[in-house]
């Protein structure tokens, strides 16, 4: 999973991210768990 900043997709506004994956959905979920966690600890 990679996360990428708006910017690369024209985003007017600052701030806002795009998660991209190509994989099976419980890699995914797996991986949006350790970035709430993440964030919820920073």
């Amino acid at each position: 999973m990679k996360i990428l900043p708006g910017t690369a997709f024209a985003c007017p506004e600052p701030g806002w991210f795009r998660l991209c994956h190509a994989t099976d959905a419980s890699t995914v979920a797996t991986g949006n768990n350790r970035l709430i966690r993440a964030l919820e600890t920073s």
